[in-house]
């Protein structure tokens, strides 16, 4: 009684005076263990030795002290069986109403279920739920295959959007090999959510896959009509490689302006390289493109350096520069020559008049906070 946690959170939702009681046959078997505290009550019961069979329930009243701002309460229970190394888990959690920024999740009801997830792993689950007032729903159906899990169907679904998978999970070299998709057939319902007026469809594909060991994929996004904010969007985004090496392109418009992009991405060393051979957009008779491909590094710190890139517009002039920002110091160059400004006026704003060229030359170094 009268103990507490270095833990902020944890000493809040246990209270000023939390009780702990113990009953236990030693060394392997809790015969009941009570915690109560302010807004946390735990339970645990069973055999902890080297074979488990063992349940742990908590009740949350409220999970704004270990969570700030997010305001409800959970209740939720946890049952451990089999060998110690290779346990089988069940978890159920139930909540009523949470909420945070004004945003909700209602009728929170989760089941789920894996068996011996490091040797033969096997799982099954469900998640229902209300969030932001859309139905959220979660289906996992999963055999074992070998010590992988073959995940013979997981289907999730958030108001109109729908994900579904299938495919290879290896959860100890934490690859995939599978298939994807996600479909949003209308936006609408989600501009609440996004704060914005929305609409149109978006829809994705993905082949997943090895590639040298590693995990590979093939991604694509189509976004053929939308509307965000009163603007008029949409596009196509496609990726393939690894995380280490991969190749992208997009294809995107805004109202009556295009971008092309197509960019590559490199290990070298523990840096990595991207190059980007294409960008360009355009925007009625104007445009502004690369002048060369660009080349930049990005390094194990999060320093980043430009090697290359120059800019130029269909009426001419140039944009060059060069060096690095971060992670403490930065130390960049940029060069104008005999930029247009009604070119770059047409690109930002059309209808604006301005008229004559920009030239000069501009370094900004120093620590990157300052």
């Amino acid at each position: 009684q009268g103990f507490g946690s270095a833990i902020p959170q944890v000493a809040a939702a246990l209270g000023p005076t939390p009780r702990l009681a113990l009953r236990a046959t030693l060394p392997d078997r809790i015969e009941m263990l009570t915690l109560e505290g302010a807004a946390l009550n735990v339970t645990a019961e069973g055999a902890v030795g080297e074979t488990l069979d063992a349940t742990l329930r908590a009740t949350v009243a409220d999970l704004a002290p270990l969570v700030p701002g997010l305001a409800g309460g959970l209740r939720a229970e946890l049952r451990a069986t089999g060998p110690r190394d290779d346990p089988s888990i069940a978890l159920t959690a139930q909540g009523e109403r949470l909420e945070r920024e004004g945003q909700v999740l209602e009728a929170l009801a989760l089941d789920l279920r894996v068996a011996t997830p490091l040797s033969a792993p096997r799982a099954e689950g469900t998640l229902r739920a209300s969030y932001a007032g859309l139905p959220v729903t979660l289906d996992l159906r999963g055999l074992p295959d070998g010590s992988a899990l073959r995940i013979e169907a997981l289907t999730a679904g958030f108001g109109p959007a729908r994900l579904a998978a299938h495919g290879l999970l290896d959860p100890q070299a934490a690859t995939f090999v599978g298939e994807a998709s996600l479909d949003v057939p209308e936006l609408a319902p989600f501009a609440a959510i996004a704060g914005t007026p929305m609409s149109g469809s978006a829809a994705m594909r993905a082949t997943l896959d090895l590639r040298d060991g590693v995990q590979g994929f093939d991604v694509s996004l189509d976004v053929p009509q939308a509307s965000i904010g009163g603007t008029p969007l949409g596009g196509t985004l496609k990726a393939a490689g690894t995380l280490a090496a991969l190749e992208a392109t997009l294809e995107a418009r805004a109202q009556d302006a295009r971008l092309t992009l197509q960019a590559r991405v490199s290990e070298d060393g523990a840096a990595r390289r991207v190059e980007v051979p294409e960008l360009l957009l355009r925007r009625g008779a104007d445009s502004l493109r690369l002048a060369a491909p660009a080349r930049i590094l990005v390094a194990a710190d999060g320093g980043v350096t430009i090697e290359a890139l120059a800019l130029t517009t269909s009426r001419g002039g140039t944009l060059r520069a060069e060096g690095r920002w971060g992670p403490e110091q930065a130390d960049l160059r940029a060069t104008l020559a005999a930029l247009p400004v009604a070119g770059l006026a047409a690109l930002a704003s059309p209808g604006l008049a301005a008229e004559g060229s920009i030239s000069g030359e501009a370094r900004v170094t120093g620590p990157v906070g300052d």
